[in-house]
């Protein structure tokens, strides 16, 4: 969740939202399932291994619910086995430099076709609250759905977890409907041609 200037030349004195990349044909469906890793991940360790404890569990299914009751035409569904999963989400321990990281992965077109997502249980040696992991998961939430960083403080997407929000807002909404318009699009109506990358790279969100 580190935000590099650069990332922002040519947008001074405006809020944006940057997006990133739009889903494929994997929501064609209207829904993208999601895992959640029942171990830690703690490189540090001898190879013994620790449950996730239902704290951390809950903080993910909230987070999933407050996406899904905001985006309409896309349903978030958690199954029991990573096999088929859209979305990966894994807990991990030991002293990490990031609250959270997304990766995903696009198929040969450029469209996302996977995400796994390591959302930290603490970093530079602070453990997350409750609340904090929450925000985390939303925010990596965010990036998962074609979202980049916010350039300003008190939004979701904004680079650290210290200077965001813990809820979603209309921008970030905005954002992901702009990101996968080709799937939005076709759920408010009107008929697109083909899956396509959104035709802008940010949301102005002032």
């Amino acid at each position: 969740m580190i935000t590099h200037e650069a990332e922002f030349e040519g947008y001074s004195g405006r809020e944006i939202i940057l997006l990133c990349c739009a889903w494929g044909e994997e929501l064609a469906d209207g829904e993208l399932t999601y895992y959640i890793g029942d171990h830690l991940i703690n490189e540090g360790s001898n190879g013994d291994r620790y449950d996730v404890d239902r704290s951390s569990v809950e903080a993910v299914t909230k987070a999933f619910e407050e996406w899904d009751s905001k985006i309409e035409g896309l349903t978030f569904t958690q199954t029991s086995t990573r096999i088929g999963a859209d979305v990966e989400i894994y807990f991990r321990e030991g002293q990490n430099e990031k609250a959270g990281v997304t990766h995903n992965y696009y198929d040969f077109y450029g469209f996302i076709s996977k995400s796994y997502v390591l959302i930290s249980k603490g970093a530079f040696g602070f453990a997350f609250s409750n609340n904090q992991m929450e925000q985390i998961v939303k925010h990596e939430i965010g990036h998962v759905l074609g979202l980049g960083h916010a350039n300003f403080d008190g939004n979701l997407m904004a680079g650290q977890v210290n200077r965001g929000i813990g809820s979603v807002s209309s921008c970030e909404i905005e954002a992901v409907y702009t990101a996968n318009e080709w799937w939005f699009d076709k759920h408010s109506g009107s008929q697109p041609l083909f899956i396509r990358q959104s035709t802008t790279d940010h949301i102005d969100c002032g």
